[in-house]
């Protein structure tokens, strides 16, 4: 009985913080519009941001970035000061389970964000810091 009591008492405490990290949002910061293009096996491009603009409080922002091959994404974003740390993860299946698969592809991310009050001087995604780029590999489409 005692195990049972430990074991359902761990299980709300981990299951709670776990859906908190990868739920992040404030109602003040929002990704309000969120897409990726096809996999592109190039393999000679750099993880980067390809395009920013920002206007009252939207942030429209183009990166280019390795992910996994899967490609069935979610983002959510913690914003820390004048950073902007961006989360992309392979969308977990209908048993909360994320499989991935051996291999990574580049990839053009596109976000419409609501609600930050500056545009961020760092760009994170995944812990790894974006460089500025700005050559376009194509056209920010948020439809």
């Amino acid at each position: 009985m005692k195990f049972l009591f430990i074991t359902i008492i761990t299980s709300i405490i981990f299951g709670k913080c776990f859906s908190q990290k990868i739920n992040y949002q404030t109602e003040e910061i929002s990704i309000e519009k969120f897409t990726y293009s096809e996999c592109d096996e190039d393999c000679f491009l750099e993880s980067k941001i390809i395009n920013q603009e920002y206007t009252e409080n939207s942030y429209i922002l183009t990166i280019g970035a390795y992910l996994n091959c899967s490609g069935d994404f979610v983002s959510y974003l913690v914003p820390n000061s004048d950073t902007l740390k961006i989360y992309v993860i392979v969308r977990p299946n209908v048993n909360d389970i994320v499989e991935y698969v051996d291999c990574d592809c580049y990839y053009q991310l596109d976000y419409l964000v609501e609600g930050l009050e500056n545009a961020p001087k760092v760009i994170t995604i995944n812990n790894e810091t974006l460089e500025r780029n700005f050559e376009k590999r194509g056209p920010v489409i948020l439809d």
